[in-house]
């Protein structure tokens, strides 16, 4: 049976010592190895940066370097490669200690021999199969329950997107069908007239969303850039929810401090800020109030993203690159409505993710809105992120966009 070849990387700066470590090596039974030696703990780091080994024999006692700070130095420079660390005869405790800490074996200089040698070296390749087997099962576990998660979030999506076109549907159907017996008075038309209507902007606007995402998931998703100013953008987004305001006598104040102007597409911007403020008014009771401030701050992201494909596969978005003089535009929505629990504030932003997923949840709605803006945010090269203190307690949403540069 032809022997095994192990690289090994042999950190000890005692000639002697390299010597019965080498004679050792050749007299093992089940091995060969092809040896790297080096004496000092730097030259050990750049080999395990260049190179790949099998196993680490370091002694513990360097001229650059004391201890079991050798092993650690060691060990963080190639994490997956087992340490098998050489003491003198006297620091057996030392040895003890380094396994403690995660050294495969240590064996005591002088006294070790081939058999010895190649027992420590199987044991400690034996080692790190068992801890690699054990990680992949751990990585097996993890994406059996994210493939698990997602055929539920799927089959959640699947039934809530039945039911939100069909709820517009109904009404659309229900009401065309009363208008057709032509038996309405003509205030009763006019409501028929304006119900279908306004469910047929709602399917319109699910719709949307749907096509939108498949942009986004195929790297179609284009963006038309222009210097703009956002409040424009936000007051223009918020007026076209005026009724939606008046029907729940919420309360919108919009506050700009200085300057708004960004580079981006304008009506891409102004789904953000309708998203933003549509969601506000959703999860607001009667008469509450919803705050819009848009502000600057200083940023130390210095340029917009160029092909930012976040969470695109195969995107190739391109986002002309200028610089934004190391400003960035802030839009605040902040309500005093329902609030987000802590376990659903990291999902918020996921697609096809609602802190109710079922058909009788009091909001509607297919839960793309906000994926759709951390997208759209993105791909302008800026951030959102939402804060909330709990259900109840309202929530804040803040976009930051890289500032228009001086042009």
């Amino acid at each position: 049976m032809p022997l095994r070849t192990l690289r090994i990387l042999l950190v000890e700066d005692n000639p002697t010592d390299v010597l019965l470590v080498e004679v050792a090596l050749e007299d093992m039974a089940a091995h060969a190895a092809v040896l790297t030696h080096v004496e000092r703990l730097e030259d050990a780091q750049a080999a395990l940066r260049s190179e790949e080994f099998e196993i680490v024999l370091l002694d513990l006692s360097l001229p650059d370097g004391q201890g079991l700070g050798n092993f650690e130095l060691l060990r963080a420079a190639a994490p997956g490669v087992p340490i098998i660390v050489l003491t003198g005869s006297a620091n057996e405790e030392l040895g003890l200690e380094a396994i403690a800490r995660g050294a495969a074996d240590y064996l005591t200089k002088g006294a070790t021999d081939a058999a010895l040698l190649e027992r420590s070296v199987r044991y400690a390749i034996e080692r790190k199969k068992n801890e690699d087997d054990r990680l992949e099962m751990v990585r097996l576990e993890i994406a059996r329950d994210e493939a698990q998660a997602n055929n539920r979030a799927k089959d959640e999506f699947l039934a809530t997107l039945s039911h939100e076109l069909r709820t517009p549907l109904n009404a659309i159907m229900g009401w065309a069908s009363l208008l057709k017996t032509g038996k309405l008075d003509p205030e009763t038309a006019t409501q028929a007239i304006d119900t279908i209507e306004r469910s047929a902007r709602v399917q319109a606007q699910l719709i949307e969303d749907l096509l939108d995402v498949s942009r986004i998931i195929a790297g179609n998703f284009n963006l038309e850039l222009a210097d703009l100013h956002l409040e424009n953008i936000v007051r223009a987004a918020a007026d076209t929810l005026s009724p939606s305001l008046q029907a729940k006598q919420i309360a919108l104040e919009i506050r700009v401090d200085g300057g708004s102007e960004v580079r981006g597409d304008a009506m891409r911007l102004q789904q953000v800020a309708w998203n933003l403020i549509s969601n506000a008014v959703k999860f607001s009771s009667d008469g509450g109030q919803i705050r819009v401030a848009i502000t600057h701050q200083k940023t130390p992201d210095r340029s917009f993203a160029t092909k930012n494909g976040a969470e695109l596969k195969n995107a190739e978005i391109e986002v002309e690159e200028v610089e934004n003089n190391g400003w960035e535009i802030v839009l605040r929505v902040a309500d005093d409505g329902a609030g987000i629990a802590p376990e659903f504030l990291p999902h918020v932003f996921e697609r096809f993710t609602q802190a109710d997923g079922s058909t009788t949840r009091r909001y509607g709605g297919l839960g793309l809105g906000l994926a759709i803006v951390r997208n759209v945010v993105e791909l302008h090269g800026g951030r959102v992120v939402v804060q909330s203190n709990g259900e109840g307690q309202g929530a804040t949403f803040s976009v930051m966009l890289p500032a228009a540069p001086q042009r």
